[in-house]
């Protein structure tokens, strides 16, 4: 029952995490410190946990990540409208990853998928990183947005452990640490105590 519950904690907090960001998004009406890479990966691990949940029958982890993929696919037209990119360009990373992702969990397992689905996911918290060390702007990036995002991996590495689930012990350990290192350079630029890495360069 406990595990259950821990389950389902994860996936309410799951569903709901990048909220903030989009919320943000429409206060500021900027993309301005978001990386677009970091979303297009993004989309293609929403989409690779999205379909490893119904393989493995687990409702907590498909249902958070179809509620988190519509809030990807808001964030991603933002970022084409205001950047004027091309929609098939930024989706197309995405899909293929997803994709790539579901071939390896039905062919190979769930060690595989694990390391699979890491890729995108790590390198949308390294690129987030990158975004968020040399933009001279950082106004749009949600610091609740990031506080969540450490808070869920540890939701989903408790219940991985308890119910035995590796890909999500794997990627839940590798990621939450990223998210970590993102939250706290975030805090430190939004109150002023690092400056962007380009602004000292010009400096």
């Amino acid at each position: 029952m406990f595990i259950e519950a821990l389950g389902w904690a994860a996936a309410v907090l799951g569903a709901g995490v990048a909220l903030p960001q989009v919320i943000r998004l429409f206060q500021t009406r900027t993309t301005a410190g978001l990386s677009a890479p970091a979303w297009q990966a993004t989309l293609g691990a929403n989409i690779a946990w999205l379909v490893h949940g119904f393989i493995t029958g687990h409702a907590n982890i498909w249902l958070p990540n179809l509620c988190y993929l519509i809030i990807t696919l808001v964030i991603l037209s933002r970022l084409i409208v205001e950047r004027g990119l091309s929609p098939w360009a930024t989706l197309a990373p995405g899909l293929a990853l997803g994709a790539v992702s579901v071939g390896l969990d039905v062919w190979t397992g769930p060690v595989v998928f694990a390391i699979a689905a890491l890729v995108p996911s790590a390198f949308t918290q390294l690129a987030q990183f990158r975004a968020l060390v040399i933009s001279t702007n950082v106004q749009a990036v949600s610091l609740t947005f990031l506080i969540l995002n450490v808070v869920n991996q540890v939701l989903w590495l408790s219940w991985g452990t308890l119910a035995g689930e590796v890909s999500i012990i794997l990627c839940a350990s590798a990621l939450g640490t990223l998210m970590l290192l993102n939250l706290a350079w975030g805090a430190l630029r939004r109150y002023g105590l690092v400056r962007a890495r380009l602004a000292q360069l010009s400096a």
